[in-house]
């Protein structure tokens, strides 16, 4: 491909030039598209960053640069500007290579393999089974589902995994709940349900089930005997339900672990995983008994030190040391989630992603320190925050979920508003700010709107290629069809209109590969949006000159080249979108 020889080329010339100044130098070069369009095709700021080195002024550097990189042939020009960047504009011919190569590669274009094949876990959602998946849970579903689709793009091996909180509290508040819906929709009533347990109608179609599979079994037992029965019964109904909410939102995870088999004993060693992981800190004289500092604003006058089991999670950066076990000896939840996190890597995961919710971002600093101390430094473990998300109904807040009791359930909202424009608005910001998703605004059929803009875009493409066929009666750009041979397409001459989307084209690849290291999900959705805005002025451009209209009946060879570009900016969308898990449109209704 001639961009990215061109590239290539660049790079190898600016080193060859600073070599002169920085004997051996080994560094990165960077060369990108720059942010304005008018700055060239491409910048580099390498004077900047080699100048305090050499000794010499950045624009001096620049300027070395330029005059050398104008004697290329992919080149049309390079300038020293600024301080000490260099612009560069390329040949004329290689936006139209850029276009014969997307339509060589349709949808796989863009693919990388920076990945190598390494494995690589993302565990997302992980919502308690303790109800329905609630909207807030959709951001993280949607992050993790995308994330996992873009790191496959970039030839990682990917496996998604869900993280089912079974065991502790919450599910005993579960079962107990579960329980006094069971025996009132027995005894003809309602139940009374107090402060402290789980509110909402749902758990009576839980009790409903278990009604209908065990009758009146429970009724008269002891809590002893019915209590470790309705804490599984409860999760299997509740992570069904689960499941169907996030199949509904087109996603699939791999493998659900359980936290309750992290406290099971192994037959062959008679230890649990989780007492494994702390068998591993104790070898390595990372646990000891001490006492927590009083909790800060907590004023208690009964509070006093109790000797604990704790890690010496400050030595991995933390800002204290952390308890594995409660005064009454069991395991906490960080203990848990250390075993969990050993557990992966035993599994061959040394590339760790995990999605979390905002209440858990104090979390991040031990639970790394851990992983970091249980896998001795080998496990690369990165944790991406979600924020809260506000939703709106035209600007007012919406109201709680009757069903649900206290929150909005992520099956109200994809059923308002389709998984479609749920997904891909969730990836329009980074994942650790704050957004606000308003049912009226996402639905608008405007350019404010990026869902309906890109796939108005996606629409707008289809529409010319279905006209193309009606015109020509030829069907070589059809996702099915392979006749089309790129290379017999003959690009007469590109407008500035034309070589604006092909410079957004060509970079493509390089978004992939970025997002790939920065996990920055909103940048896809920027691209997205950048490359539709200027397909868009393109078809305008059509509307007010004839000359450049797609189409025209009596020039097949230039509708056919028109139409080919108009496939390979189809091409790219639909890829992005698929990423994103969004089905790209055909029309707009």
């Amino acid at each position: 491909m001639l961009y990215i020889e061109a590239i290539k080329d660049i790079k190898d010339a600016i080193i060859e030039e600073i070599s002169g100044l920085c004997k051996g130098y080994d560094g990165d070069v960077s060369v990108i598209p720059p942010d304005d369009e008018s700055n060239g095709d491409l910048t580099t700021n390498i004077a900047f960053v080699i100048a305090k080195t050499v000794r010499k002024k950045p624009i001096d550097i620049a300027s070395a640069i330029a005059l050398r990189l104008s004697n290329l042939s992919t080149v049309k020009s390079a300038s020293a500007v600024g301080a000490g960047f260099v612009n560069i504009t390329l040949a004329k011919e290689i936006w139209s290579d850029v276009v014969i190569e997307v339509l060589k590669d349709r949808c796989e274009y863009g693919k990388s393999d920076i990945g190598g094949g390494a494995k690589i876990n993302i565990e997302y959602v992980s919502a308690n089974p303790t109800g329905p998946l609630h909207a807030g849970h959709g951001r993280g579903a949607v992050i993790g589902d995308s994330l996992a689709n873009l790191l496959e793009f970039a030839g990682f091996d990917v496996t998604r995994e869900y993280y089912v909180n079974d065991a502790g509290n919450q599910v005993e508040i579960l079962a107990r709940t579960v329980y006094l819906h069971y025996k009132a929709l027995l005894e003809n009533h309602d139940a009374e349900i107090p402060d402290g347990m789980y509110p909402g109608d749902y758990l009576k179609d839980v009790a409903k089930e278990i009604i209908a599979s065990c009758d009146k079994k429970w009724v008269n037992s002891p809590q002893e005997e019915w209590l470790s029965e309705f804490q599984k019964m409860s999760v299997e109904i509740l992570l069904l339900k689960i499941k169907e909410d996030l199949r509904e939102l087109g996603i699939n995870h791999d493998l659900f672990s359980y936290e309750s088999r992290l406290h099971q004993k192994k037959p062959d060693i008679q230890m649990s995983t989780v007492e494994e992981a702390a068998e591993n800190l104790k070898s390595k004289g990372l646990v000891y008994e001490g006492a927590l500092p009083k909790p800060k604003g907590i004023e208690d006058e009964n509070w006093s030190e109790e000797k604990l089991l704790l890690f010496r999670s400050s030595n991995f950066g933390d800002e204290q040391d952390r308890a594995l076990q409660r005064p009454d000896g069991s395991w906490t939840y960080f203990a848990g989630d250390i075993a969990y996190h050993m557990d992966k890597f035993r599994r061959g995961f040394k590339n760790i992603i995990d999605i979390w919710g905002a209440d858990h971002e104090s979390h991040v600093r031990k639970t790394k320190a851990g992983v970091c101390a249980v896998t001795d430094g080998a496990a690369n473990m990165a944790v991406l925050i979600c924020q809260m998300v506000a939703f709106m109904d035209n600007g007012a807040p919406v109201k709680m979920s009757k069903r649900a009791g206290t929150f909005v359930t992520l099956r109200e909202v994809t059923d308002a508003v389709g998984k479609d424009v749920f997904r891909f608005f969730m990836l329009t910001k980074k994942s650790d700010t704050h957004m606000e998703f308003d049912f009226q605004k996402v639905k608008e059929q405007s350019k404010d709107n990026p869902v309906f803009y890109v796939q108005y875009a996606h629409a707008r493409c289809r529409s010319v290629l279905r006209s193309f066929e009606k015109m020509f009666g030829k069907n070589v750009f059809k996702e099915e069809a392979h006749t089309i041979n790129p290379n017999k397409i003959e690009f007469r001459s590109l407008s500035d209109y034309h070589i604006s989307v092909a410079k957004i084209l060509a970079d493509w690849p390089r978004q992939i590969e970025q997002t790939a290291k920065t996990y920055e999900l909103n940048k896809i959705a920027n691209y997205l949006y950048k490359l539709s805005s200027a397909f868009h002025r393109l078809w305008q451009q059509g509307r007010s000159e004839p000359a450049m209209r797609f189409l025209n009946q009596s020039d097949e060879r230039l509708s056919f080249a028109n139409a080919g570009f108009v496939y390979a900016v189809a091409s790219v969308i639909a890829s992005g979108l698929r990423i994103f898990g969004v089905e790209p449109a055909e029309e707009i209704v």
